[in-house]
């Protein structure tokens, strides 16, 4: 009976899951692979994505996966964080402190409700930075958003493992933080994003937009607010479409 008790309390695994990709950006070792891919698989969680690891191994991941190794047979390896996050429809990074990114900044607590609003992506990256010094604003400008993870200003750094472990949880817990009935709308992918960024880039400085003085903030600012609107696959191609055209006519 104490059994049946207890597993009357066991995390439910949502077929919502498998929208969530969990990316390690440039991580140190193998043995944090590893303990991130168990607090994976305990809560139900399978696809891990590394982005140029440093020094990883499969056989010292295993040591601290424990019963996690399908986790780790999977895990997919990318070089570059653009081409990584290339089929994801939304992204957000995680930190432990408030920077001077011009980007919105949320807490973990009030991230989780709205992933049951309207805007439903298919595929969510979840992006954790190198254990050393967390996501730079090169990362940043990627992520839709910032998720702020509270610690004591006296000892604000988590290990890695313990972040990913947190987010997972409070996502597994909250039954209704991923809506059962996803919309069917189709968003557009990280790497129609990417060639938007590269249009902005090319057209502003063509157009001298962009010039000498131009602060690196002002085509970050440009890039993250596309991807706070959160346009459609239709949408973006729009977009694109409407920028080629200004390219083709702005050509020498």
């Amino acid at each position: 009976m104490k059994l049946d008790r207890a597993t009357q309390h066991d995390l439910r695994v949502s077929s919502n899951n498998e929208r969530i990709h969990v990316f390690l950006l440039e991580p140190l070792g193998s043995l944090n692979v590893g303990s991130v891919a168990r607090a994976m698989s305990n809560l139900g969680f399978s696809h891990l994505h590394l982005i140029a690891p440093r020094n990883y191994h499969f056989e010292k991941a295993a040591k601290t996966a424990c019963w996690a190794t399908d986790v780790l047979e999977k895990i997919q390896v990318h070089d570059t964080l653009g081409e990584a996050l290339s089929e994801m429809n939304d992204v957000v990074g995680f930190t432990s402190n408030y920077g001077r990114d011009r980007i919105e900044h949320i807490l973990l607590d009030d991230w989780i409700p709205q992933l049951n609003g309207e805007f439903q992506p298919s595929k969510i990256g979840l992006l954790f930075g190198p254990e050393d010094n967390g996501l730079q604003r090169d990362h940043i400008k990627y992520c839709r958003s910032l998720i702020r993870i509270p610690t004591v200003s006296d000892n604000p750094s988590l290990n890695l493992s313990q972040a990913v472990l947190l987010v997972l949880y409070e996502l597994s817990k909250q039954k209704n933080a991923l809506n059962e009935d996803a919309s069917e709308i189709q968003y557009a992918s990280w790497s129609a994003f990417n060639k938007l960024d590269e249009y902005i880039e090319s057209l502003g400085t063509a157009s001298g937009f962009f010039g000498e003085a131009t602060s690196n903030a002002i085509p970050r600012l440009l890039q993250g607010m596309f991807r706070r609107i959160k346009p459609t696959e239709r949408e973006m191609n729009i977009l694109l479409g409407l920028f080629r055209h200004i390219a083709d006519k702005i050509k020498p």
